[in-house]
This record gives structure tokens, sequence and C-alpha cells, in this order.
């Protein structure tokens, strides 16, 4: 957390992935040098509405994760 943002770093975005995050958070930034995106904090109403925190603010989190770069690879599996 940063002031009214969330930070995730470090977050190496080829091209295709930050269209995606642009697409998903018109309002995120990422610096390509840092390696660093940078999400506006969600809250419960766009207008209005108390910001996310605790267990709603994680699963938030691990939910844009996810839509930005899939589902995790298990540990141990292999690609071949």
């Amino acid at each position: 957390m940063q002031g009214k943002h969330v930070r995730f770093a470090p977050l190496a975005l080829p091209d295709s992935k930050q269209l995606r995050l642009k697409r998903y958070h018109p309002d995120a930034v990422y610096k390509h040098a840092t390696e660093q995106v940078s999400v506006p904090r969600p809250s419960t109403r766009r207008i209005g509405g108390e910001p996310l925190r605790d267990q709603a603010l994680l699963e938030w989190c691990a939910q844009l994760l996810k839509d930005l770069l899939g589902d995790p690879v298990p540990a141990g599996a292999s690609g071949a």
C-alpha cells in the first residue's frame, strides 16, 4: 500500500499483459524501469464506498494477479 494505491513489484509485464492491465484497470500505471504496477485501491462502491481492507483486499489483489498473469503453475509441474 502506498497512499490510495496498491503497488505490485517486481512484476515484469510484456506489452500484451500491459494492455490487459489497462483493459481491466484503466487507472493503473506500469513502470517498466522498476517493473512496478500501481493500481488505485478498490472500494466497496465507486462513489462513497469504504476502501477494501483485510481479507477482502487480499482477495482482490489475488484476483488482479490471476486476471493479469493467469493461473499459477503448481510447484514441480513441467511444461514438457
